[in-house]
Order: structure tokens, then sequence, then C-alpha cells
């Protein structure tokens, strides 16, 4: 075997019809001989009618030149050995024309609409930032991957360069599935080839973000590194709040030969500062129902100036792909992760507006229940080991991938979260609390000090899973299809300390078995692919009430897909249909009375209410047109039914609407960029409209604790306009990017509709350098 016929981006980089097999082979090297002696016997044969022509009528043919690796400037080529995600989306015959297409990065209305559910979802910017709670938006148990391997029990996952969503045609290309889609986050890495990328920006929402990225080879096509670095900072829009991020990457690639690389990152982010709580809500008597938030008060931050956030996050990589064989290649991963986060706050309850008759205590224009200033911490480390191995198999007219994966994960976590533990020892205007004549005293933090222990719990799980997937294409790709399971052991062990816990040490050992199939059909080559899946997934729980303490089930989810993907009008236009199903259970969610001041004084709420089950029918259509040259819209229509049909809590939420799950969400973006034969003041300037449209939602329904809350649909318009200059060499070009971006255009009321600060009309410049 040479070394060539062991090279893995010889065979990407080499066309589908070279790839399938000798005869083939062997009839295109007769054809290439031909080509190459067909001039020459020609020139032979016209040399004299060759003499009577004018130099004006010789055509002078372009140089061809064959290679055996990839153009550098293809952006969706790594050089450097660790595109192995990235490349496994183009691979034939399990990947063609259709599936190859599927976008990588999101659209501008994804980034919208995904801020819209993110605020939708109820989460307080303090929560968001610390991952007190478990904050996702309410949807499916899926496993996160990070560059192709399980993150599971891990919070955050650091140096994001884009991200793959597996769903719908993807599921037969990867062999993996599960109902809502995977997010496979992919790192940022060391290229094949030099580049420099500056970035900047500042809005009028007191949003400022900087960044650096380089990437260059230290010796060529062998060693590559990569040092990545920035600053963000965000102000307000509430009183006191702030937000500052850090971050330095920094990786080293190594070809080690044609077969093997490796690649060692390490990853660092640090932030500080002082997010608010949200706006805050209101009673409208003391023992009465929370009505929802209470609009004076909108900027008022119940946490003040002497709160603070302070985290820390370390993560290094040890990544290896290989080529064992021909046949069998092998991805590895070491990854270990260390987190350090300090949250000091206080308890708040809600507003009251005025006293009732049957309350001892006066509250009218303060806040409930008796306010103590917090200090939570949650240390975390994690050790992850993971070994992927994939064999080809060819057998008559089959082509075959079978793929086995075996993951390890150890991680310790402490959960601590104290308080003061008598009220008696702070200032009367602390205990109860007057946003307008605050007093934000609160002591130094000392455990002398801070010595009730609402949650004191340390925790050590092990995660283990094996998975066996086989992808097999049938006649050179017509037909791919996919099945695969898996095994989820995880064995958790808790120790609560605090006095007097309800259960002092609980161990549980749980093992799940999930699995996945899944086929595309190509109706016709290029133009329309029917595809089709089913599957099951779980999410290892480590949740254990703090209250009870009681150790949560683990959320699973099971449901089925189909659609259609298709190219047509010469492929100006492509679409995607999704249709789908998918069942929730066993979920465990925050009980909203848990810690209030004034419902749970007497601390016998449970901390979390389990058992519910939710059914989500729906579909997505994606469409992508190219009406005249430079001139693209695109846009995603999502419909979704969800309702709960179980909720042992929460009766009366059975056969309704999930809440905070907007039914239907539009995005449509139009994009118009001027070509080189435009007015030179126009060349390369590119402006876009986008448009983004969530439907009503239920926030919360009437029950004993809460009065009915419902918010309208909302709609805004975006609009962009950028414009790029190219300077120095054509081969190495420096480009230098403007942008101009205004979100909310026509000033929609956020606030009074949807009980949202901060999100008014906002202008945002950016300028990225490139090269």
């Amino acid at each position: 075997m040479t070394d060539d016929e062991n090279n893995p981006a010889l065979e990407l980089s080499m066309p589908r019809q070279m790839r399938a097999g000798p005869a083939r082979l062997m009839v295109l090297s007769i054809v290439l001989m031909l080509c190459a002696a067909g001039p020459s016997l020609r020139a032979q044969a016209l040399q004299p009618d060759l003499n009577k022509l004018s130099d004006d009528t010789i055509i002078t043919l372009d140089e061809l030149v064959v290679s055996s690796e990839r153009d550098p400037a293809d952006e969706n080529y790594d050089s450097t050995g660790m595109g192995g995600p990235d490349a496994e989306l183009e691979e034939a015959p399990f990947a063609d024309e259709l599936t190859a297409s599927e976008s990588r990065h999101p659209e501008e209305f994804d980034v919208e609409i995904t801020n819209e559910l993110e605020l939708a979802s109820g989460a307080s910017p303090v929560d968001l930032v610390t991952a007190v709670n478990r904050v996702n938006l309410r949807g499916f148990p899926t496993p996160r991957l990070r560059n192709g391997f399980s993150q599971t029990g891990i919070p955050e996952i650091i140096n994001v360069n884009h991200t793959q969503l597996i769903q719908g045609p993807i599921i037969s290309v990867t062999g993996r599935a599960a109902p809502g889609g995977i997010q496979n986050y992919i790192t940022g890495r060391p290229l094949g080839r030099s580049r420099v990328m500056l970035y900047a920006m500042g809005n009028s929402v007191n949003v400022r973000d900087v960044r650096f990225d380089e990437s260059t080879p230290i010796i060529q096509k062998k060693l590559w590194q990569r040092v990545a670095a920035g600053w963000r900072q965000t102000k307000g829009p509430m009183s006191f709040a702030h937000i500052r991020t850090r971050y330095l990457n920094a990786q080293l690639t190594y070809k080690h030969s044609r077969s093997t690389s490796i690649m060692f990152s390490v990853d660092y982010l640090e932030l500080d500062g002082n997010p608010s709580s949200g706006i805050p809500e209101y009673r409208e008597k003391l023992l009465g129902k929370i009505v929802g938030p209470y609009l004076p008060l909108a900027t008022f931050n119940a946490f003040g100036p002497n709160a603070s956030v302070d985290k820390q996050l370390l993560s290094t990589t040890l990544q290896v792909e290989t080529r064992l064989t021909r046949r069998v290649s092998m991805r590895a991963n070491l990854f270990a992760y260390d987190r350090r986060t300090t949250d000091d706050r206080y308890t708040t309850g809600q507003y009251i507006i005025e006293d009732d008759r049957y309350s001892n205590q006066r509250y009218t224009g303060k806040f409930g229940g008796t306010r103590y200033p917090r200090r939570i911490e949650q240390p975390m480390r994690a050790l992850i080991g993971s070994v992927e191995a994939t064999a080809r198999l060819l057998a008559g007219r089959t082509d075959s991938k079978v793929t086995l994966r075996v993951e390890h994960t150890h991680s310790s976590y402490k959960r601590i979260d104290r308080r003061v533990r008598s009220a008696n020892s702070l200032p009367a205007d602390v205990r109860i609390f007057d946003p307008y004549a605050p007093n934000y005293y609160r002591p130094e933090f000392s455990e002398e000090a801070y010595d009730y222990f609402v949650t004191n719990r340390r925790e050590a799980a092990d995660y283990t899973s094996i998975a066996l997937s086989d992808r097999t294409a049938f006649w050179r790709g017509k037909l791919v299809a996919t099945a695969g399971g898996r095994i989820d052991v995880m064995s958790i062990d808790i120790h609560d300390r605090r006095p007097n816990a309800a259960q002092e040490n609980v161990h549980s050992n749980v093992t799940k078995f999930t699995w996945h199939g899944g086929a595309n059909y190509v109706v016709r080559p290029g133009r329309l692919l029917f595809f089709a899946g089913i599957s099951k997934a779980v999410e290892p729980s480590t949740r254990v009430d703090a209250r009870t303490g009681d150790l949560q089930g683990n959320e699973s989810t099971f449901g089925y897909e189909a659609g259609l993907k298709g190219m047509f009008f010469d492929k100006r236009l492509g679409a995607t249909l999704l249709l789908f199903q998918y069942y929730n259970q066993n979920i465990s969610r925050g009980n909203p009375l848990y810690n209030d001041p004034v419902d749970d004084a007497d601390h016998t709420q449970p901390q979390l209410l389990s058992a519910v089950e939710e059914r989500f029918t729906g579909g997505s259509l994606d469409l992508k047109a190219t009406l005249a040259r430079g001139f693209t819209i695109t846009s995603r229509i999502a419909y979704i039914d969800p309702i709960t049909t179980k909720s042992p809590d929460f009766p009366g939420e059975v056969d309704r609407v999930v809440t905070r799950m907007p039914k239907t969400t539009i995005g449509v973006t139009a994009r118009y960029t001027f070509q080189k034969s435009a007015p030179k003041l126009l060349a390369g300037l590119s402006t876009s409209v986008t448009l983004t449209h969530v439907s009503d939602f239920v926030a919360h329904y009437g029950n004993y604790a809460r009065e009915y809350l419902d918010y309208p649909s909302n709609t805004l318009v975006s609009l962009s306009i950028s414009r790029t200059w190219l300077f120095g060499d054509k081969k190495r070009p420096m480009r230098h990017t403007l942008s101009a971006s205004v979100r909310n255009l026509f000033d929609r009321d956020q606030l009074n509709t949807l009980h949202r600060i901060g999100q008014q009309r906002a202008l945002t410049l950016s300028y990225r350098f490139l090269w």
C-alpha cells in the first residue's frame, strides 16, 4: 500500500467517480492519456495552417495543476487532519449533494429567535450566568456533544466556533439521533493556513466586545498553532448590573503522519459582575397570589451594588484522529474540566402592594418575607475519556460504516448555599426591604457569620456509555440507512452535610438502553430526498431535591420524524420540510415556591416537581431562494403543539399547552450583495433585513400560588449593512469589513407588553479585520 492510498485527504479530495473502483480508474487513465496525446497529434496535422494564423487568433489555455491535496482556500477542508466531524457531512456515498448542503452556521434570524426563546423561558440573568440551577429552554433531554464527543454532566462548553444540528437528513450521515436533534459544538482549532482575525463591536445598549484570533503554521504541513483571546462587557439595563467576560484559548496540532493528527488545547474563561435577578414580581396583598412582574420597579436591582458573581473555567483537551488501516479510523479524546463559581446575592421575595387584615406584619410598599444575604459556591471537576472506532465495510453493492463508541465521565461537585442564620443580627430595614429606601448592607463573608446551610452537598458521579451504530449505503447512496443502540450506566454518590438532613447519604445506580433508526432515500439525485427517523434518548440525572433528599428520575424522550429535502428551479430554491412527534417523560422541574419568603416560610416545599410528561407535535419548513445574482431570501417557519399529558403537582396543566413554549416561530432574512460589476462605491456592499415572529404563549396557569399570566405575540424587524474592502496581495488579501445593524427597527414596546427590559431599539457598529 502506498502512502497516497492511505491518505484520507486524497480520498476526500477525489471526485466520487474516481472512488468507485479500479475499473473506473483505468478508464479515466486512458481518457487522460488520450487527452494529453490529442493536442500533439492535432498540432502536427494542422502545422501548415497554424503558421498562417496571426498572434491574435492563438488561444492560450490556463495551466492545469493536479494535486493530492484540497485547495487550502476551501473553508470546509482541514489539512491538519482534525476535521473529522465536518468532513463526515460530505463523505460519499453516505452524504450526497443535498445533505452536504445543510447549513453549519446559524442564520441571523436563528440568533434572534434563540434570544426570544431565552427571554420567554423566564430565567433570570443571574441564573443564566451562574447556572446555579439547570437552566434550559424547555425542550428535549438530548446529549450535547463537543467535537463529536459527549459532554454528559458538564454545564458549559467554551471556545465554540460553530454548531452542527444533527437532525433530519443528517441522522443517517452521522449515525446519531435523538428527539429534537443533537447539538454538536465544534471548538476553535488551528487552521491549515495562516489567518489573523480582529473584531471589535459596540452598541447603544452598553455592550462592548473585542476579539483576536491567530492561526499559523509553525512547521509547514506538520505543526500548527492557534491563539485566541477576547473581552466582553455589558452594563445595565438595571441599576448596578454589569457582566465582564474574558477568555484565552490556545491549541497546538501536530500531524504525526498522513494518517494521524494530535491536538492539545487549553481553554480558559473568567466572568465577574453583578447580574440582576430580573424584574421583581408582586402580590397585591401579602397572602395573595403572585401576579407577575412589577413594572414600576423594572430598573430596580434587588441585589444592590454589593452583590457579585465570580466564575472561572479551565479545560484541557488531548484529541487524536487517526486511520489505523485503510478502512478503520479512530478518534479519541481526553478532556479535563475545572470550574469555580462564587455568587453573593440576597434572598428576594415579591413586592407587596398593601397588607391584608389577616397579616401580623406590615409589608405595604416593601418586599415580603425576611431578606437574607446568601453565599453560593459551586466548584466542579470532571475528567472524560472517549474512544470512537469506525470500520468501513464493502459487501456487494453496499458500503457500510460501523462505529463503536465508548465514553466515561467522572465528576466531583460541591453545591453549597449558605446564609446568615439569625435575622436578628441584621438591621430592620435589611430584613424588611423597602425598594424606595433600600439598605444594601451585607456582612462580610465568613463561615462563622454565614453558618446556616440551605444546601451543603458533595456529589461524585460516574457516567459510562457504550454505543454501536451502523450506516449502510445501498445502490451507491440511493438509500442510506442507519441503526444503533446505546447503553448508559450512571452511578452517583451524594453526601448531604446539613444538620438534620432528610437523607445523609444517597447512592444510586441506573442503567438505560436507548436506540435510533433512520433512512435517507434519494428520489431524484441532487433534487429530492426523503428522510425518516425514530429514536429514544435519556439524560442521566444527578438532580437531588435539596429539601427531601430524593434523587430525581432520569428524563427520557421518544419520538419520530420524517420529511423531504429538495433543490428546485436549477438549484435556485432549496427547501427542507420536517414533521415530528416527540414524547418527554419523567421531567423534573423547579418548584416556583421553593425558598419563597411567604409560601415557603416554614421550609416545607420540595425543591423539585417531578414525573411531568409532555407531548410535542409539529413541523418546520426551511427555505433558501436565490432570486437574482446576489439576492437571497432565507426563512424558517416552525410550528409546535406542546401539550402537558401528566403533571402530578399541577393537575390543572394536564391537556393544556406547555407553559412558556410559543407555538409558532418565523424567521426571514432577505440579503442583497452588490457584485463587482456594480459602481465602485457599491461593489462589496451587503444589506439585509431580518424579520422574526414568536407567537403568544402562557407564562403561568392560575393555581393556588399564581395568577394566570400570558404574553402576546412579538414581531421584530432588524436591518444591517456591511461593506468589505480588499487590500494587498490578491492571493492573500487583507479584508476590512465595517458593519452597522439596528435591532428592533421600529422600537416595538417590549416592556409594557412582554415585561422585558433592555430590548428597545439598539444600534450596533462593528469592525472586522481578516488576513
